[in-house]
């Protein structure tokens, strides 16, 4: 149809226009939601350059350009160039040009179901064949540590991208991927957004077979007290190399006191059976109101910073008042003054978002210093409520109780892993 190829025509024609005449990125600054730096990092995300490769692909297929083809081969040599780690233990496709090392530094074999098929074209359509070595690596990578499951994002990828990959690939000869043995692999998956306590969530236990054998038996699911998971035992069945799933449902129970901000639930998993014995644990972020009433303070108010320099934000989805970001380089220490108003035990309380887990020492004057991991919430709040408290604790999980004396008490904070946390606020929880 001569509308609708002109129609192509006239887009193709702009992401022609628009590539970078060098590095062959179409180069966009990243999303706040993503990237927390200022200014925000300039690059490109490898799954969206993905889409667009299909897309050139298929115009080429009605209407063959070489220009259209020169724009492929170097989009597909940039990718692998400055997008793709290969060596280490998270290997294949970074997320974003971000230069947070999550997100740049740090490879997933899973990014292949949208990237693929412009790479397995861009090969077929090469006399030269140049990025065939590095098409089979990541492919074999593809095939060996990741695949497809039911959720969402996964399906859609693999059922409507991967089967134009694979059948490029089968034009290429390239067929089979034996150079490395899958492993036993169990990963729970429950709910991104928060759980909304005293309501029951869908989730999902999955486990990767080795390439070599199928495996059954059974998946015994840890909680909390503060957890009702049913069933707490599944069967879970795999095909050697395949994915086997068993759901399961988890509801949190009303929390009262200090446990109302004890933030992110871990939960965790084991599988027994053919010989695998493999564990893994999670956070089930939960949903909680501000705390309005006693004693806090803003984190935009601390007193004293040192090897770094935050920002004072009023933009935040959901933060109460203003917040602070930019907190991300090692040893970046902050220290406020929290004021009890009276002798008694507390619990500090943070409000926090971060995209994945960071670690923080806590040291409140005259109790000592603890080191927490705070779980990822999925986002720093720049378009949606990604705050979540969370209590100091102890390394078996139990609450740092304070010990404090009426007035004003010194609390500082150091970066102890080079990942950004934005912050609310700070609260003293009196337990009574």
């Amino acid at each position: 149809n001569p509308f609708y190829l002109n129609g192509a025509k006239l887009m193709a024609d702009i992401v022609i226009w628009t590539q970078h005449p060098e590095r062959g990125l179409w180069g966009h600054w990243i999303d706040g939601n993503e990237c927390d730096h200022a200014p925000r990092c300039w690059g490109s995300k490898p799954f969206m350059t993905g889409v667009l490769l299909r897309a050139l692909k298929m115009y080429d297929l009605a209407q063959p350009r070489e220009e259209t083809r020169e724009t492929i081969h170097d989009s597909v040599n940039y990718l692998f160039r400055e997008m793709f780690v290969e060596e280490g233990d998270r290997l294949g496709f970074v997320y974003s040009s971000c230069r947070n090392p999550n997100y740049s530094q740090t490879g997933s074999s899973g990014r292949l179901s949208l990237i693929g098929p412009g790479l397995a074209y861009s090969v077929k359509i090469d006399p030269q064949q140049r990025n065939r070595e590095m098409l089979e690596y990541a492919a074999d990578l593809y095939f060996n540590r990741s695949g497809v499951n039911s959720f969402g994002k996964s399906f859609t990828q693999g059922t409507c991208f991967m089967p134009t990959t694979m059948h490029d690939l089968a034009e290429l000869g390239i067929t089979d991927f034996p150079s490395e043995p899958l492993h036993g692999d169990l990963e729970l998956r429950v709910p991104e957004m928060p759980v909304e306590v005293g309501e029951w969530a869908d989730a999902m236990a999955l486990l990767r077979a080795p390439r070599d054998r199928s495996v059954s038996g059974l998946v015994r699911l840890q909680a909390p007290d503060t957890m009702t998971v049913e069933p707490a035992t599944v069967r879970l069945t795999a095909d050697a190399g395949r994915l086997g799933e068993a759901p399961f449902r988890l509801r949190l129970a009303p929390l009262t006191g200090v446990d109302a901000y004890a933030g992110a639930q871990p939960m965790g998993a084991r599988f027994l059976g053919s010989g695998l014995d493999v564990k893994t644990r999670l956070h089930v972020t939960v949903e909680s109101d501000p705390i309005v009433e006693g004693p806090t303070v803003q984190a935009a108010e601390f007193v004293e910073e040192a090897g770094g320099e935050v920002q004072v934000r009023e933009d935040k989805v959901g933060d109460v008042g203003t917040s602070i970001s930019h907190w991300d380089d090692p040893g970046h220490r902050l220290t406020w003054l929290v004021d009890a108003p009276r002798d008694g035990d507390y619990v500090l309380v943070l409000r926090y978002c971060a995209v994945s887990d960071v670690e923080r020492r806590i040291e409140v004057q005259g109790t000592g210093a603890v080191e927490q991991r705070f779980p990822g919430t999925g986002g720093f709040a720049s378009s949606s409520d990604d705050w979540q408290h969370a209590s100091v604790l102890h390394e078996d999980g139990r609450p740092v109780v304070l010990s404090l004396t009426a007035g004003q008490h010194r609390v500082t904070m150091t970066n102890l892993c080079g990942n950004g946390m934005n912050l609310d606020y700070l609260a003293l929880v009196p337990i009574d």
